[in-house]
């Protein structure tokens, strides 16, 4: 809300202000305190006394300045035109001397804006109390709305529309007396039923006001008609506690029925309600006097209705939400303003390394390689030996095999625990091992070889020798050599 602050002043120190009590489209209303003088016959007294101040706030155009007083943006032509219309509103209203039509003051611009002065009611709006009872009986919206007719009647007399009827713009002090209020819309016509101004009737609020409102022409007349169609919708929304369907709806589907019936309004009251809310202005009442006149003859006890009304609770609800002004502190001399902000350095706790806690130990657990048992034989063997013995050779890895590598040990499957190169080194030794031998062997296996050829070829030479004939001249006969009767001698032979 951009309303003034609380504690602001007004014409130089005449009105305080202590609080917002509401804000429309094109004011805000005030609770303010005033001083006034009580003359007596031994005498004189000041007392402050609580009035309610309007400002003119046209909350869709104007903003508030820096300072929370003045109000801006109110230059243009619309803005002026308004303004103008607010001041005679206050004017206006001034003349109306009526019990059930609030009093006004005086009216003054200040802040570059507008305000009047009206008489604070200490009480609450027809709606805080069907809000406070969801709804109010037949007899106590009954004698509320006859003092609103009253009020009515004599604005009519004084050729003044309000055009803004509703239970928002209804107030009830404590003592039952109700009085009207928020005449932002009201029309001042002259004695020949033209308006007095040249701006259009106002739009008036969605349900209570009638479908001719919105487009009105003027024909001459005063339409007092759209007061009274707002005043049946009034009673509708006491009745029931309900907000009346716009006037479109009723034109097209009528009136809905069934909530009066359900709170249990009387059927002449009904009757009275849907007369005053007839699309049709010619349907209606005629003036606020018929409607007044049928109120009237439905003969209940107003007297007893409104003091069954919660008005003592609302005005010291509405009393308690005042709040209390503070008490009055002089000022003091303004300090000088603080040194320019210079932010302090941090300085960084000194470094402290943090201390690299290690792991616990966990031995690893030397796992035993799997056993794989060797079929015998020795061709398998041969074949292990011929397949180390080709990945060690350096002609065979420089030859056609060149493009085979020699399998990497790390690459093959190994237990967890076992030291890789522990075991590439015992798989060499053995291999250099298996390898020795059989050079061994092979060496061995050929000085045996030759050993049993030398021995075959001496035996050999031996034996050929004991049948060379030797070279002399005496014949030899072979067969008589052997003869039994024929010396021989064996040792001579030998010998020779």
């Amino acid at each position: 809300m951009s309303g003034l602050k609380n504690g602001a002043i007004l014409q130089n120190g005449k009105y305080k202000i202590i609080k917002t009590l509401g804000q429309g489209s094109f004011g805000i209303t005030y609770l303010a305190s005033t001083k006034t003088v009580l003359n007596g016959q031994l005498g004189d007294m000041s007392v402050d006394v609580n009035v309610a101040i309007k400002e003119f706030f046209m909350s869709e155009m104007s903003t508030r300045s820096t300072n929370g007083s003045a109000v801006e943006r109110t230059g243009s032509t619309l803005v002026s035109n308004y303004k103008r219309k607010f001041v005679r509103e206050a004017e206006n209203l001034s003349l109306l001397k009526h019990d059930n039509i609030v009093n006004v003051l005086e009216v003054f611009e200040e802040n570059n804006t507008a305000y009047y002065v009206m008489e604070y009611i200490d009480g609450g709006t027809v709606n805080e109390l069907i809000k406070r009872q969801g709804k109010l009986t037949a007899s106590q919206t009954v004698a509320i709305i006859r003092q609103v007719c009253s009020a009515l009647q004599y604005m009519h007399a004084n050729r003044m529309l309000h055009l803004d009827l509703k239970p928002k713009n209804i107030m009830v002090n404590s003592s039952g007396m109700v009085k009207l209020i928020d005449f932002g819309l009201s029309k001042q016509y002259t004695e020949n039923g033209e308006p007095e101004s040249s701006t259009s009737v106002g739009l008036g609020t969605p349900g209570y006001a009638p479908v001719e409102q919105s487009g009105y022409q003027q024909d001459g007349t005063m339409p007092v008609t759209l007061d009274v169609y707002a005043l049946g919708a009034t009673m509708y929304k006491m009745l029931t506690g309900i907000v009346p369907p716009e006037s479109s709806i009723v034109l097209n589907d009528g009136l809905p029925m069934q909530p009066l019936r359900m709170a249990n309004v009387p059927e002449d009251m009904v009757s009275i309600v849907c007369k005053a809310m007839a699309p049709m202005k010619r349907e209606r009442y005629q003036s606020v006097i018929q409607m007044d006149t049928a109120l009237k003859s439905l003969g209940f006890n107003e007297k007893e209705a409104l003091e069954s009304l919660p008005l003592t609770d609302i005005a010291q609800q509405a009393e308690a939400q005042q709040p209390t002004p503070p008490p009055y502190r002089p000022q003091q001399a303004v300090p000088p303003p603080p040194p320019p902000y210079q932010p302090q350095q941090q300085v960084p706790p000194p470094y402290r390394p943090q201390q690299q806690v290690p792991p616990p130990y966990r031995p690893q657990q030397q796992v035993p390689p799997p056993y794989r048992p060797q079929q015998p034989g020795r061709p398998q063997q041969a074949s292990q030996f011929f397949q180390s013995s080709q990945q060690q050779s350096p002609f065979m890895q420089n030859g056609r095999n060149q493009s085979q590598q020699p399998v990497n040990p790390k690459q093959q499957w190994k237990p967890n625990g076992i030291n890789e190169q522990e075991t590439l080194n015992e798989s060499e030794n053995k291999s250099k091992l298996k390898a020795l031998l059989y050079i061994v062997g092979a060496v061995l296996l050929a000085l045996f070889l030759y050993a049993v050829y030398e021995f075959a070829v001496d035996d050999t030479s031996d034996t050929d020798n004991s049948f060379i004939i030797t070279p002399d001249d005496s014949e030899y006969d072979s067969s008589s050599s052997w003869d039994d009767d024929s010396e021989y001698d064996s040792k001579s032979l030998w010998q020779d």
